[in-house]
């Protein structure tokens, strides 16, 4: 019992004094400064709105081609936000991210689309951007085929949302 205590001290002594060197010959004074780093990302802006029932006009038109010659088209409520920072080399070659707060919590993507509690349609929210602006579109769809939506879209009280989007120039 002797022994392996002898031992087992001897060890833990040896690993201590072993430990120390190590952290005593790694410490050293700080060396020259290096060369400056490249700066951030300056390709990205983001900004926030928020907008109320007034500010949903009416008509515009959510439509997909769907086939040569056929498509598929809402009518929609809209809302444009204008930046002058979408700009044609944006519109062209970069991106535009949109987001908003369905219930005052955290940010969620468009396009967003929820079913409505009695499973027949849906509440849609799409963006489009062009130069200068982005148009947010609100519409109704049919969950099933040949089931109608409510009417009324025209007059249909939106709420308060706040958006954010973010705006990405190609490199």
């Amino acid at each position: 019992m002797y022994t392996h205590n002898l031992i087992h001290s001897k060890l833990s002594w040896y690993f201590m004094l072993l430990t120390g060197s190590l952290l005593f010959i790694s410490c050293k004074k700080e060396g020259p400064m290096g060369p400056p780093g490249t700066n951030g990302n300056a390709n990205v802006h983001s900004g926030t709105v928020s907008l109320t029932n007034t500010d949903w006009k009416w008509a515009s038109s959510w439509a997909l081609i769907t086939s040569t010659g056929t498509s598929t088209f809402y009518a929609t409520r809209y809302a444009e936000i204008n930046t002058e920072l979408i700009t044609q080399e944006i519109a062209d070659k970069g991106s535009v991210q949109v987001f908003f707060k369905p219930n005052n919590e955290g940010w969620v993507p468009f396009p967003y689309i929820l079913l409505d509690v009695t499973r027949n349609y849906f509440f849609n929210f799409m963006y489009e951007y062009m130069p200068g602006k982005i148009r947010l579109h609100y519409f109704w769809s049919s969950n099933i085929a040949g089931a109608g939506v409510p009417t009324g879209l025209n007059t249909y009280p939106l709420p308060n949302y706040t958006f954010k989007y973010v705006i990405t120039a190609a490199q």
